[in-house]
C-alpha cells in the first residue's frame, strides 16, 4: 500500500500596507479643498476685491498638505509632503510680508526663497522621524545659502564673488588629498 503523505497548507495571513490616510477622512480633504477653492472664486463675482490677499492661493494648498499629513496614519511614508507644503506656506507668509510693505528691498532678499526650501527639507526630516539624514545634506546647503547670502545682501558686501571663489578653492583641494591618498 502506497503511504499517503498529508501536507497542511499554511495559510499565511498578508496584511495589506497601511492607508496612508484613514479611510473616513480620504473624502474630506478634497472636499474642503474644493469649496475653499469655490468661495475664493465666487468672491470676487460678488464684488469682494482680494487686493492684497493673492498669496492665500499658496496658503490654502500648503495648509492642505500639513493638514494632510496630520491626519495620515503612516507618519513616515507620507513625510514627503511636507516639502510642498512647508514651501507653500513659508512663500506666502513672505509675499504677504513683501505685499503690505510695498516689496521694499526685495531686490535684497532673494536669498529667502533657497533658505525656504532649505526649512522645507528640515521639516521633512522631522516628520520622517529622523530616519532618512541624506536629506540634511540639501536642507543644510540651502539653509547656509540663504542665511549667507541675506548677511552679504544686508551688509552691501560687493565682494562676495571672493567667497565662492574661496569655497571652491576649498573643494578642489580636498578633492586633490583624497585623490592622492
Amino acid at each position: 500500500m502506497a503511504k499517503e503523505k498529508m501536507v497542511e497548507e499554511e495559510i499565511i495571513e498578508i496584511e495589506p500596507e497601511p492607508e496612508i490616510v484613514k479611510k473616513e477622512y480620504g473624502g474630506i480633504i478634497p472636499g474642503v479643498i474644493l469649496i475653499v477653492l469655490g468661495i475664493l472664486f465666487l468672491l470676487p463675482r460678488l464684488g469682494v476685491d482680494f487686493g492684497n490677499l493673492w498669496p492665500m492661493f499658496l496658503l490654502a494648498p500648503g495648509i492642505s498638505f500639513i493638514i494632510y499629513y496630520i491626519f495620515s496614519t503612516n507618519k513616515e511614508k507620507s513625510s514627503g509632503i511636507l516639502i510642498p507644503g512647508t514651501i507653500l506656506v513659508l512663500m506666502s507668509v513672505f509675499f504677504y510680508a513683501q505685499t503690505f510693505s510695498g516689496w521694499a528691498n526685495s531686490d535684497k532678499l532673494w536669498p529667502i526663497y533657497p533658505l525656504i526650501v532649505g526649512i522645507a527639507f528640515y521639516v521633512k526630516y522631522l516628520g520622517g522621524f529622523r530616519k532618512d539624514r541624506g536629506i540634511l545634506v540639501p536642507a543644510n546647503i540651502l539653509t547656509a545659502i540663504g542665511i549667507v547670502f541675506l548677511i552679504l545682501n544686508y551688509y552691501s558686501f560687493n565682494l562676495w564673488p571672493l567667497i565662492l571663489i574661496i569655497v571652491g578653492l576649498a573643494f578642489v583641494l580636498s578633492g586633490m588629498r583624497k585623490a592622492n591618498s
